[in-house]
């Protein structure tokens, strides 16, 4: 959570792990990568549960991977949804984003998040307390 510019401060070639209170989790939109057929969830994730926008980094569970490990959008909702994780996954940069982030675009009215850089996708998740 680190401010400032990070669009090169992690290597999309390495996995990570991360922490904090999931503040919401929904369904992402239609996309190229799922073939427009299929959708992301997407978890919010901050260093206290009711941190606004701007402090929440996401994270993204596959459809891949939401079969495999069973982890649904009604279960992660009910399961993790105000309590503290640990996740682990892949980092990615979400070049897409990087104008609504505050920390490549600080101060813009728009921002909806603290960074572009992602955990994409999930691979592990531990429920800490």
């Amino acid at each position: 959570m680190q401010r400032g510019d990070d669009e090169a401060r992690w290597s999309t070639s390495r996995a990570a792990r991360i922490e904090g209170y999931v503040v919401s989790i929904s369904s992402g939109p239609l996309e190229a990568a799922n073939c427009f057929c299929r959708r992301d969830i997407h978890i919010m994730l901050a260093t206290r549960p009711d941190a606004p926008s701007r402090e929440q980094v996401v994270l993204e569970v596959t459809p891949r991977m939401e079969t495999t490990k069973e982890w649904t959008l009604e279960t992660l909702k009910r399961e993790l949804t105000g309590r503290r994780v640990r996740f682990e996954g892949w980092l990615f940069f979400d070049a897409l984003h990087a104008g609504e982030s505050e920390n490549t675009a600080p101060g813009r009215a728009n921002n909806w998040r603290a960074t572009a850089w992602e955990l994409h996708p999930i691979t592990n998740m531990e429920i800490l307390k």
